[in-house]
This record gives C-alpha cells, structure tokens and sequence, in this order.
C-alpha cells in the first residue's frame, strides 16, 4: 500500500496494490510519513474501502479539516463502543461521528447551544447507547478543554443506534416506512386534517414512530409500568389526542400483533397533541 494522504499519526488514506483508495488505521502508521511511502501493513488495526465516490469525498471533506486529537477521539469512542457491544461499525460511522463532534465542538466554543428534541425517547430506548454517550461526553470535555450540553449525549447516541441499523435489510426499511405511513394516515383521518411536514412536532412524531417501528419489527417487548401517573394525566388532558391514539392501537394489535405499554401510550399521545398543537 502507498500513501495517498496522512490525516495524522494514525490514519491514512491509501491506495492498495489493486489502485483501490482505502482509509487505514494503526497507532503510529503516520508517523514522520509523506505521501508516496509505503505503508508498513502490520501497523494496520482498521481499513476500509469506499464503496462510492461520495463516501471518499465525504471522508476526504471532513478529516481533513479535523484537529488530530479529534480524528484520535473519535477512533477511540468508536473502539470503546465496539468492545461494549460487540459490533463492528462501517465507515459511515467514522464519517458521522466525527462531523458531529467537530461541529459540536466548534458551536461551543462559539457559545452556541442547540437543544435536542429526541433526549427522551435516547434516554428511554436506548439506555445503553445514551449511558456510554454520557462517559463519552466526560472524555470530550476534558480532552477538548471545553463543556459540551447534556443534549450531546442523546446526539452522540443517536449515531451509534443509526449506525448500529445501517446493516437492515430492506426489507425492514420498507416494513417500517409502510408502517410509518399507516398510523400518519390514521392520525390525518381522525382529525380531517394535513400536517405541516416540515414543522418540528411532525418531524418528531414521525422520528418516534420510526423507532417505534423498529422495535416492533425485531420483536423488542414492551414491559408494563408500574407507575401509572403519566398515563392517567394524559389521558384526563388530552381526551381527543387519547381516542385517536385509541385508534393507533387498534391497528396494532389487529395488523402488527403488538400492544404497548402505558408509558408508551401516553408518550405517543403527547406527540399527536403536539402534532395537533402545531
């Protein structure tokens, strides 16, 4: 392999003896290296190969534009959460990961917050991604010298639950779509009305209901609550958004064999009375 491009001491984009441009990682692999060297292959831990020409460009645009210390952070969150999983993520992560961090970094320092609307569903869905986000979110701060929001911690989730379905067949993808669509439909029947797609309620409802789908889809139980506070003052403040959810629910259990939970029931009515709201 000869070097195309180093990123820092630990990365590098090549091209292999077939002229394949890849991007290879090792600790060490770029040390004092130039473009035209050959690679030392046993330093070599990652390499991928681009499946498109896009992906090189978006590789290529973001990194090198990273701080080293960032491109070295993100490998090891990355490394980090392949250990606690036990899954190996796709280039793709590398890519989003380290847009992300840059960009949030970035607007810190700038003193830009941006809340994040989906910190609910990461912290109640996927806890696991959410709690090692949330040591991640530690290492930053202290590494980049800075005190990122809370919030981060769901966005950081967000990429490895994504990442984690980027191997769904599509099979899936046209399953949850289609059930997407259903329970819009439904919602739009009850109240003889069209929603504002590009306002904010929608685009969360919509995001909730693919995460719903997903875990409907890979037969993820829902385990009842023994506290039913939420579910009883939902249902007392939104009588409506509560028979239409009525509705939702029927289809489930008639076409996806599924019934929720009631703190699934009343999450889902606060997003079709916030959908309503709009």
């Amino acid at each position: 392999m000869r070097i195309l491009k180093v990123f820092n001491n630990n990365a590098l984009l090549v091209n292999d003896r077939f002229n394949n441009e890849r991007f290879v990682m090792g600790k060490g692999i770029g040390f004092k290296k130039k473009p035209g060297e050959i690679v030392d292959v046993t330093q070599i831990t990652k390499e991928f190969t681009f499946q498109k020409k896009s992906s090189r460009d978006s590789l290529l645009e973001i990194y090198e534009q990273l701080p080293s210390e960032e491109i070295d952070l993100v490998a090891a969150l990355i490394k980090e959460a392949e250990e606690q999983f036990h899954q190996t993520y796709f280039l793709s992560l590398y890519v989003s990961l380290a847009d992300h961090i840059h960009y949030a970094i970035s607007r810190t320092r700038d003193g830009i917050s941006i809340k994040n609307p989906l910190v609910w569903e990461v912290k109640k869905f996927y806890a696991k991604e959410y709690a090692l986000s949330k040591k991640y979110l530690i290492k930053i701060n202290k590494d980049m010298g800075i005190s990122l929001d809370e919030d981060e911690a769901a966005a950081i989730a967000l990429h490895f639950v994504n990442a984690r379905q980027e191997d769904s067949p599509f099979t899936d993808t046209f399953e949850i779509t289609q059930f997407i669509d259903d329970i819009l439909k439904i919602v739009r029947l009850y109240y003889s009305k069209e929603f504002d797609e590009d306002s904010l309620s929608f685009q969360r409802f919509v995001t909730h209901l693919h995460y719903l789908g997903q875990r409907i889809l890979k037969g993820k139980p829902f385990k009842e609550m023994e506290d039913s506070f939420l579910f009883e003052q939902v249902q007392l403040k939104y009588p409506e958004a509560s028979k239409c959810v009525e509705k939702i629910l029927f289809y489930l259990s008639e076409s996806r064999k599924t019934n929720l939970d009631i703190d699934e029931i009343a999450y889902l009515t606060l997003h079709v009375q916030r959908l309503i709201d709009n």
